[in-house]
């Protein structure tokens, strides 16, 4: 006699005793619905969980080849989490959302892969702070682009303006000067592909370190567009030039590499901007042949491949490394944490095999491999 297996991963729901909830969000074909129990935090559509959801609360969006559309965020407090924008299992499904209207305080979103987020835009004049995102995957992000305020935003540990399906015409970051106390750090920033020099990055205000500016080397490839009072250190333009499409004022640039750009591309501010101050630690001009990567498909290019790994070539790329303004390396894998290449904010199971069909009194061997963070 043979018996059929079904083997269960059981989520446990937990409510805090301070009102602290985990709602899991799952759209997949089949998935547990919400039985109308006290405490059962099952949704299967985002917008439902974002209408129940309250202050301290955390959204597992699980992993889904169905997309979860467009929400808006007005809760303050709250947690969207997803398993990062690359991750290192066994089927790499992830969390996607299309577009996320972000026009709460306090809200961390983490291990999504996102078209656009727009923090700070509702009608009306609105004021938000304390945004951190990281882990994600995301083509633009806009903070305060009408006369609303952002403040205290951080993106970390992102892969930012890289195509997601589509011909990215934008900037990746687009901060206004309503935008303020901004932390860009350990990112891949691509920006730009078209002929408009729009260039990667918007802001006003802002610490932009240990970041990977990428692009094809082209002479419309700029990795800033207005920048101004912004501190810029520690980053690799790799075929994206450090200059500005529009305006720079006011900025310092420390410790930076520029590579793989036409000359004249190739150098810092201040040359043509207002104020700007460079230090002699910038690098420029750096050549691309051999590579400065121990992987060495890395190509200057329009798009990151998820697959590359940007870690530093000890011989090749010597002068980039524990040179930092910190003492640490240049580029993204530099600073307190460096980036990682799959995103995942949590542990999660990469690999659970077992035997589906066994003898009835027989053994079932099962085999679990999980990463943690």
């Amino acid at each position: 006699m043979k018996a059929l297996i079904n083997i269960l991963v059981l989520v446990v729901l937990i409510t805090t005793a301070n009102g602290q909830r985990i709602l899991l969000v799952d759209n997949n074909p089949g998935a547990p619905t919400d039985d109308g129990k006290t405490n059962s935090f099952v949704y299967n559509d985002l917008p439902s969980a974002l209408l129940d959801a309250g202050s301290g609360d955390i959204l597992h969006i699980k992993p889904s080849p169905n997309d979860y559309g467009d929400v808006t965020i007005t809760t303050d407090n709250i947690s969207l989490i997803g398993i990062g924008f690359n991750p290192d299992k066994d089927i790499p499904i992830t969390s996607v959302i299309g577009k996320i209207d972000l026009d709460a305080s306090n809200v961390r979103i983490s291990g999504l892969v996102v078209d656009v987020i727009e923090i700070a835009n509702a009608t009306g004049i609105i004021s938000v702070t304390g945004i951190s995102i990281d882990g994600c995957q995301v083509r633009q992000i806009f903070a305060a682009s009408s006369s609303d305020f952002a403040d205290n935003i951080i993106v970390r540990n992102c892969l930012l303006g890289n195509n997601i399906g589509n011909n990215n015409s934008n900037r990746a970051l687009d901060f206004a000067a309503n935008a303020s106390n901004a932390i860009i750090t350990n990112n891949i920033i691509v920006g730009s592909i078209g002929t408009s020099g729009l260039g990667a990055v918007t802001a006003h205000g802002a610490l932009i370190k240990n970041n990977l500016f990428l692009g094809n080397g082209d002479a419309m490839r700029r990795a800033f567009s207005v920048l101004a009072n912004s501190t810029v250190n520690n980053n690799i333009f790799y075929g994206r030039s450090p200059q500005f499409s529009t305006s720079s004022t006011t900025n310092v640039f420390n410790s930076n590499v520029s590579i793989g750009v036409a000359a004249g591309d190739e150098v810092f501010p201040p040359i043509g901007g207002t104020g700007d101050t460079e230090d002699v630690n910038n690098i420029e001009g750096h050549p691309v042949s051999p590579s400065p990567f121990t992987d060495t498909n890395i190509v200057i290019a329009d798009a990151w491949i998820l697959s590359w790994d940007q870690t530093l070539d000890p011989t090749n790329a010597a002068a980039w490394i524990n040179t930092g303004t910190d003492g640490t390396n240049r580029g993204p894998t530099g600073s307190t944490l460096g980036f990682s290449s799959t995103g995942t904010p949590l542990p999660f199971i990469k690999i659970f095999n077992t035997t589906e069909i066994i003898k009835q009194g027989t053994d079932l061997n099962v085999t679990i491999e999980a990463q943690g963070n």
